[in-house]
């Protein structure tokens, strides 16, 4: 096989990655499913906040660390615009981006509903629409690990960035026990486990949040009633 074949595979694999990461997020925007309120309401996106923040809370100390008054401000991934509230409150002058339509309206949505200036549009972290030199502060969270083109992102991220910027961004440790644990074993392998008895409660007591494992166990639930015809309740 010449290499422009190998190429040409190479890019259609990686656009089709894409289009899948897109499609996915577009359906389910990074912490939707936290809530049962209605959907892009006041209540929805407080309701979000406050388990967000519950589950890592973390993430308020670390935007606290930085000064964003009059900051221009790029955030890869805004999800449902949590931490995007946030950011604004403290001064920002803020803009978001997502790959996919659905997070961008509920972006868009909780600015609106909370009355805040900021700017979200739906891009490609891999070919920012700005000229270089653009923001004073990048941020990201949890975002860059699930682009197939992590490195074009991350050019563009070094490209629109201001000389002297800040860049704040959480990637997944492969090293830590929340991801060989939660990851890699919960996610992918063990959600089964989670509806035997006691097993939330052992895991809890190994420092898993309770309400993270409920969330993983929830689909599973609704799984098996599915196949019984009967739908269990999601607790």
């Amino acid at each position: 096989m010449s290499n422009e074949k190998v190429t040409s595979k190479t890019g259609a694999d990686q656009r089709s990655a894409q289009e899948r990461v897109r499609n996915y997020w577009s359906n389910k925007p990074c912490g939707s499913d936290l809530s049962g309120r209605d959907r892009l309401s006041r209540e929805y996106f407080l309701d979000i906040e406050r388990q967000r923040y519950e589950l890592q809370p973390h993430i308020l100390d670390i935007i606290s660390k930085i000064d964003w008054r009059g900051k221009r401000v790029l955030e890869i991934g805004s999800g449902v615009g949590t931490d995007a509230r946030n950011i604004i409150d403290k001064g920002a002058v803020y803009t978001g981006i997502n790959v996919d339509l659905g997070s961008t309206e509920a972006t868009s949505q909780a600015l609106r509903v909370f009355s805040l200036p900021g700017i979200a549009l739906q891009g490609d972290a891999t070919s920012l629409d700005f000229p270089d030199s653009t923001f004073d502060v990048m941020y990201s969270f949890g975002v860059l690990h699930h682009i197939p083109e992590a490195g074009k992102a991350a050019a563009e991220i070094h490209r629109v960035l201001k000389p002297g910027g800040e860049l704040l961004v959480m990637l997944y440790n492969r090293a830590s026990i929340n991801y060989i644990v939660e990851i890699m074993f919960i996610r992918k392998l063990g959600l089964r486990i989670l509806s035997l008895p006691g097993a939330i409660s052992l895991l809890q007591w190994m420092g898993f949040p309770r309400e993270k494992l409920e969330r993983h166990r929830a689909p599973q639930a609704a799984q098996e009633g599915d196949r019984r015809g009967v739908a269990e309740p999601q607790y």
